[in-house]
């Protein structure tokens, strides 16, 4: 096997090891080695731009120390030289920021030459070097950074971050990028830091531009905040996102924060859901309410999105018995026994009858709710 002194731990598994969070994924640079060292001793190559392997009984991945020069704009326009003579510091400096600039040898001890650890210690995000500039989705990184550290941002880097949001580098990342960089950022409790990041260094526009809108409005950034300051997942945060921006009227511009056509027509039950109010609808329509909400062929996430809708409405306090209403008649037009309508009807009258016996079961459910109130 290759040398232990040749081998570092890096990036995110350090830095989250020394602020005592659970370190995972471990990533590994090999210094002074070559693909075909690596292949000699097992490692299977799974990189192709720089060359990245896989151990042969962990499957972590080993990367040979490299460094990177840009050639054109964007976030993938550059070249990777990867070789011997590259050193642990040459590899660590073409990293984002300080903090995840640290390597830990075999033995345990810390490689910091670019005051990661005092950069921790001050709970401070800070790049590396000036080469940070020539990669725009480091600005969203650093945004996610200080989302799940809660750290604050470095007064150059700040700096540094406001000038790269005047070029024209920040348009060719890809809208699924951003998406995955949002996504990242809502796994974590106080979500909306990476929205306040954004527009601190002048980029919320550039990434999100319908989302100014909603901090530009107190009451429906205040509900935003509530939004994303919670430890719910990240669809059920799309899902709440989807809500908001249909109160804002910008449902037409979900695309900038959603990229699953299953988060949007969870949410686009969601706005079913909003205005049907059993007791002042008459019963054809409520019929086909329950047709866009699909209960007959899948009632099980039909009764998923009903409790994501129950999970906002709670959150705001509106509605509160509205989806145990719901919800009842749901099931009782769900499990009705449609067999003595089909065995008593000409096939051509099948759908009549059906549709009659829904309505009739709606209509005494409604008559229940007068009755009740």
């Amino acid at each position: 096997m290759i040398d232990n002194s040749q081998i570092y731990r890096v990036g995110g598994y350090v830095r989250d090891k020394l602020l005592g969070m659970n370190a995972n994924d471990c990533d590994y640079v090999v210094v002074g080695s070559t693909p075909e060292e690596m292949l000699r001793h097992g490692f299977t190559q799974v990189g192709r731009s720089f060359p990245v392997f896989l151990h042969p009984q962990t499957k972590e991945e080993y990367a040979l120390a490299r460094c990177e020069k840009k050639i054109s704009s964007g976030h993938t326009g550059f070249v990777v030289y990867a070789s011997p003579d590259v050193t642990l510091e040459e590899d660590l400096k073409r990293r984002d920021i300080t903090i995840n600039a640290i390597a830990e040898d075999c033995h345990g001890a810390l490689i910091d030459p670019y005051g990661g650890l005092s950069d921790l210690q001050n709970h401070t995000i800070r790049h590396v070097s000036e080469a940070f500039s020539e990669d725009p989705l480091r600005i969203l990184r650093v945004a996610r950074f200080a989302t799940k550290l809660n750290f604050s941002i470095a007064t150059e880097t700040r700096t540094l971050l406001k000038t790269m949001a005047t070029t024209s580098d920040i348009y060719t990342i890809s809208r699924e990028r951003i998406i995955e960089e949002l996504n990242k950022s809502l796994s974590f409790t106080q979500s909306s830091i990476f929205f306040i990041t954004l527009r601190e260094v002048n980029c919320l526009d550039k990434f999100f531009p319908s989302m100014q809108n909603i901090m530009n409005n107190d009451y429906l950034w205040d509900k935003l905040r509530t939004i994303t300051q919670t430890s719910a997942n990240v669809n059920t945060k799309l899902f709440y996102l989807g809500m908001l921006y249909h109160e804002a009227n910008l449902s037409s511009h979900l695309a900038e924060i959603i990229n699953s056509s299953k988060i949007i027509t969870s949410i686009n039950k969601g706005l079913v859901l909003l205005d049907f109010d059993i007791g002042n609808l008459t019963s054809q329509i409520i019929l086909e309410k329950f047709k866009q909400l699909d209960i007959w062929r899948n009632y099980n996430r039909f009764l998923e999105v009903l409790e994501l809708y129950d999970s906002y409405v709670t959150k705001f306090a509106e509605q509160k018995n509205k989806v145990n209403t719901i919800k009842q008649l749901a099931a009782s037009l769900h499990h009705v026994d449609l067999k003595s309508a089909i065995a008593t009807s000409a096939p051509h009258d099948i759908a009549i009858k059906i549709k009659q016996q829904y309505l009739a079961i709606i209509d005494k459910f409604k008559l229940g709710i007068v009755n009740h109130d």
